[in-house]
């Protein structure tokens, strides 16, 4: 198997008989072998899976969705959004995440179908893997996937979004290559047709539809409708039954944009999260608190009891205030650093370090804030108490990164909580705060978490002191390993829930998508890994 290696401005794969070099740094890669091009395929389908569900793609679909009204229009908004991406070739073969493809603004096939089918997914079509192929008249060496391609299922059929060639909406890829004159140019699109998909929606459990009466999913229907998750001229009156396709998917979409599980089936927490999105985006003339309250309630708060409305409205205050002067993170943001820091409460470092409180801050960081009490005094303080010395934290951070807009998102935020130092780099997603440096009797980069609490005992290394960070163990911690990080502890936290769905209600601003990479820095599983000796390939982690 081949290498990867880091280049400024650049990617490299070496070792083999080829080398690829991609525009702009590629932080988080990763490189496999496959047996044969359909293991490849898999892969490829597999990330672009993954792709769909990122904040990035969703927020863009969002913005692509606003100014259509079907499905079919909104097809053709991605058909020709990704259609203005110069299609450029590889001399290799990288997998290049959505974002990257936009940032660079060129792609081969299988970065065109990547985008195309992440931007159709996360919003609410959906979408398969076309691969083309010269089926087994041609040499073996010329058999397998030839080109990739986005099919959308619209009007009850799927169709070609092919967008490496001027095709039409529909049009198959081979039909335009002849159209156009471009058969001899573009080999790769061949005839032959394999289509590769996602199961669309978990089962539905047994006893489900007759858990919700026709009128209460008609309710639900009319919800996502007015919330944009339905198109208008949707037949809402039709959708009494939980398990119609149409209406599925529109909970999916509605789950995925709001963090909830995406099973497409609307439950207690579903309908509780459309009541609270009802009312944030002030829908008014519709009343939905019966299909809210009736047969599925809203879960009492009982984890954060704690925490007090008088706390969040004051971290909204907060938020605001930096937004204001040119920052994107929210307070869910500053709420999600605080959860994965000490659990939103007020409590010394849980490993014994000279760090306590809301936000971990030590006794010099109190002083520079006006607070010099010491430890007890601070622990004995309310949430609400902190939060005015917590801000000066904050600012005076924000100055040392030029500016409040320095603060992008929940990664950018626990780079000042915990390396203020570096809040400079935070600008930069796939930006390296802390690398492996392999001096003598430190362990390989790869050794047991034995091996490194071991050296960690007796030695200060900043990256062995945060290596479960780099999750992937690619040797550095970028600044979107710290938001992953932070993301991936509040979805695992019911406090955190609770206390999100209490600042929505409150009225908080929404968390801005951030920017993470543009092709790589985000951690999420690999869904398939191939092996084998067969062609290497090279995929990038992350989106918008």
């Amino acid at each position: 198997m081949r290498t990867l290696r880091r280049a400024p401005g650049r990617l490299e794969i070496v070792g083999g008989l080829s080398r690829v070099a991609a525009v702009g740094p590629l932080a988080t890669m990763g490189e496999l072998a496959c047996r044969d091009g359909w293991g490849a395929a898999r892969l490829l389908l597999s990330l672009a899976i993954e792709d769909s569900r990122t904040p990035g793609a969703r927020a863009l679909a969002a913005r692509l969705r606003s100014s259509v009204a079907s499905d079919d229009e909104y097809a053709r908004a991605v058909h020709a959004f990704v259609g203005r991406i110069p299609f450029v070739r590889e001399a290799g073969e990288i997998f290049q995440s959505g974002g990257f493809t936009i940032r660079r603004n060129a792609g081969d096939c299988d970065d065109h179908f990547r985008l195309a089918y992440a931007l159709a997914a996360a919003g609410g079509i959906r979408a398969a893997l076309g691969v083309l192929h010269h089926g087994s008249r041609v040499p073996a060496g010329k058999q397998g996937p030839s080109h990739a391609v986005a099919l959308l299922w619209i009007d009850g059929g799927w169709r070609f979004s092919e967008t490496t060639i001027k095709a039409a909406l529909g049009e198959h890829p081979n039909d335009a290559a002849l159209r156009l004159g471009l058969t001899s140019e573009r080999t790769d699109i061949a005839k032959e047709l394999v289509i590769m998909t996602e199961k669309d929606l978990p089962a539905v459990p047994v006893g489900f539809a007759g858990r919700n009466t026709s009128a209460q999913v008609a309710l639900d229907a009319e919800a996502l409708r007015r919330l944009g998750y339905l198109a208008d001229d949707a037949p809402v009156c039709q959708m009494t039954d939980p398990t119609f396709a149409v209406f599925r998917r529109a909970v999916l979409a509605f789950q995925l944009a709001t963090g909830l599980v995406p099973d497409g089936l609307v439950g207690p927490t579903t309908r509780g999260e459309l009541a609270r999105s009802l009312t944030s985006a002030g829908v008014e003339g519709f009343d939905y608190s019966t299909a809210a309250t009736s047969s599925s309630p809203v879960p009492a708060i009982r984890l954060s009891a704690d925490i007090s409305d008088a706390f969040l409205l004051a971290v909204i205050a907060m938020a605001d205030g930096f937004r204001a002067r040119g920052a994107r993170a929210s307070a869910e943001d500053w709420l999600a650093v605080w959860s994965a820091e000490s659990g939103i409460a007020n409590i010394p470092n849980r490993a014994g370090e000279p760090y306590f409180g809301l936000n971990q801050m030590g006794l010099r960081e109190q002083k520079r804030c006006g607070f010099s009490a010491g430890k007890d005094a601070w622990l004995a303080l309310t949430l609400e108490e902190q939060l005015p010395f917590v801000a000066c934290f904050y600012e005076s951070a924000a100055k040392m990164g030029g500016g409040p807009s320095v603060f992008r998102d929940a990664g950018s935020l626990y780079v000042a909580n915990i390396a203020p130092g570096l809040i400079g780099r935070a600008r930069d997603p796939s930006a390296a705060l802390y690398s492996y440096r392999p001096i003598e009797g430190m362990p390989s980069l790869h050794a047991t978490d034995a091996e490194w609490a071991t050296y960690n005992k007796t030695h200060s290394d900043p990256y062995a002191e945060n290596r479960g960070l780099d999750r992937q163990k690619k040797g550095f911690i970028s600044v979107d390993d710290m938001r992953v990080s932070v993301e991936w502890q509040a979805r695992n936290s019911p406090r955190f829930a609770e206390v999100r769905s209490r600042v929505r209600a409150l009225g908080a601003a929404p968390s801005t998508p951030s920017t993470p990479g543009l092709g790589g820095g985000a951690v999420a599983s690999l869904l398939f890994v191939a092996s084998g000796i067969g062609l290497s390939y090279a995929y990038s982690r992350g989106w918008l």
